[in-house]
């Protein structure tokens, strides 16, 4: 009889451990430096209505550096959740670019008054 796995590891876990994004989404603009706390909070709940739905999907980081967030996630289509949902709360631009090769997706998300 085979011995059971040492331990079995689900692949958002994966990209979670070893920090390896399928999307990255960056907030920034004035707009966002006035309402960063807002913005985040939608960010967090968006991953929380997709989560609930689709465990795999969810934020790996938020981190801010000066005015702008980057967010990274374990699967682009919670990244174009997120950029959608704060295109559609506040309007601004967005910039998405998919890796030709790969499983990876770079969201801008701006807006400046």
């Amino acid at each position: 009889m085979p011995a059971p796995p040492a331990s079995l590891v689900c692949p958002a876990c994966r990209r979670v451990r070893d920090r390896y994004p399928a999307g990255e989404v960056t907030l920034g603009g004035t707009f966002f430096v006035e309402h960063a706390d807002e913005a985040l909070s939608l960010v967090r709940n968006i991953e929380d209505a997709e989560r609930r739905a689709h465990p795999l999907q969810r934020i790996i980081t938020i981190t801010r550096k000066g005015g702008k967030a980057i967010v990274t996630t374990t699967d682009l289509h919670v990244a174009r959740r997120i950029a959608h949902a704060l295109e559609s709360a506040w309007g601004g631009t967005l910039a998405t670019h998919y890796d030709e090769g790969g499983y990876f997706v770079r969201i801008g998300w701006e807006r400046n008054d």
